[in-house]
């Protein structure tokens, strides 16, 4: 009975290291599955198949971890090309500068390593927190910037008089158009530039420095974009013809002075 006894508690005990290896195996092996790519049916077969706990189960995922490191290791160019691209995308989401940029040297060097992509993993890692805790910032620089591109893509097609003379292109629409932008931007411009200076103050009370964009303090651009130029000719038109109620009635009647 003794022996019995005895030769049980080997026997667990050897089930214990080996569900313990199997166990550590598998952590470093389903991560290579998934970095490399491999077909998930193939990965479920492979698992079906050596589901227990033999010796040869145990080889057979001895094997396969060892095989995925060596094609691992053939492509680790492309996992860290890879890498430097997902960086390269997250620096464009934080308006990261040259400087910043540079700051972190391991993604301009040329000797590849698994030092070297475990350096480029943990930097996307950070960098993913950090577009994550400025989100709320990020969202409005954002919107900002895109009103105020499209202020001046406005300006630079309205600040020319002379599309609104030329027979061949005219367009009764254009100046409804114009105007309803105009209004649009009158009213959104001062609301997301008070939220979004908030933000920044709060910012700097919270962090002791200033947000940055391409380096430079975004609170400084905050009022700098005019949105309307005194001496744009069609804004003059726009008031004398596009202050009555019926707006449509003064397009038409603008339109016959102009022929």
């Amino acid at each position: 009975m003794r022996y019995v006894r005895q030769r049980i508690l080997q026997l667990d005990e050897i089930k214990q290291q080996r569900e313990f290896r199997k166990n550590e195996i598998s952590l470093k092996l389903i991560p290579l599955w998934q970095r490399l790519s491999i077909d998930q049916q193939q990965q479920e077969q492979f698992m079906a198949q050596h589901h227990g706990l033999t010796s040869n189960d145990l080889q057979e995922y001895e094997s396969e971890l060892e095989r995925m490191i060596e094609l691992k290791e053939k492509r680790i160019g492309d996992f860290i090309a890879g890498a430097r691209k997902e960086i390269a995308r997250l620096w464009s989401i934080l308006y990261f500068s040259d400087d910043e940029r540079r700051e972190f040297g391991a993604a301009f060097t040329d000797e590849y390593s698994d030092e070297l992509l475990e350096e480029h993993e943990s930097q996307i890692s950070k960098l993913q927190l950090l577009v994550e805790d400025r989100k709320y910032m990020l969202e409005r620089v954002d919107r900002h910037m895109k009103l105020i591109e499209e202020i001046r893509a406005f300006k630079a097609t309205t600040n020319d008089p002379s599309r609104l003379l030329t027979k061949s292109h005219r367009d009764p629409g254009r100046l409804l158009r114009e105007e309803k932008f105009r209004k649009r931007v009158s009213r959104e411009l001062p609301k997301v530039e008070r939220e979004l200076k908030g933000a920044l103050q709060e910012h700097y009370v919270t962090h002791g420095s200033h947000f940055l964009v391409y380096g430079e303090p975004y609170i400084e651009k905050i009022g700098t974009e005019n949105p309307w130029s005194t001496n744009n000719v069609t804004s003059r038109y726009m008031v004398k013809y596009f202050s009555s109620k019926n707006p449509l009635a003064q397009a038409q009647l603008y339109w016959r002075r102009l022929s």
